[in-house]
């Protein structure tokens, strides 16, 4: 298998997904609402440019052109927009990676067990153009995760 699924703590398939507004690699704002009516792959991952995590976003970064028409990838950690950013120019990742330094958002999506958590888990949603949830997995398998979590984004 390569996602287990934590129902108990991530947000079910069919709720409605919380919005959120973070701060992106560059400092600016980013809603998920401002990407309703596309589908959204949100991954949250531990640490920006230590090993898993960059084998996750690279293999996110390298499987970007199958991602079909409308479909957006977003990353979030707890990593300062400084760190992101650096991360992001390192390995030429074409998306935006938000920084939830407050923990609030990754909280509110089941990343992490409380507000004093050092790192979020490694969890994937798929989000409908809708808005709501259409899968919510915590990740065993990155070298797997990645192809499965771009194949259920294009599953339309």
């Amino acid at each position: 298998m390569f996602w287990k699924k934590k129902k108990s703590r991530l947000l079910e398939p069919g709720a409605q997904a919380p919005d959120f507004s973070l701060p992106d690699q560059d400092g600016r704002p980013v809603k998920l609402s401002d990407f309703r009516g596309r589908r959204v792959l949100l991954y949250f991952y531990p640490k920006a440019d230590t090993r898993g995590c960059t084998a996750q976003s690279c293999g996110f970064r390298d499987r970007h052109a199958t991602i079909g028409a409308g479909g957006v990838v977003l990353g979030v950690s707890f990593d300062t927009p400084a760190e992101q950013k650096a991360f992001r120019d390192k390995y030429a990742l074409p998306f935006p990676l938000l920084c939830d330094t407050e923990r609030k958002v990754s909280l509110a999506w089941g990343a992490c067990a409380d507000g004093q958590a050092k790192y979020p888990d490694r969890v994937t949603y798929v989000i409908a153009a809708d808005g709501t949830v259409e899968s919510a997995e915590t990740v065993t398998d990155i070298a797997a995760h990645v192809d499965a979590a771009i194949a259920r984004l294009n599953d339309i």
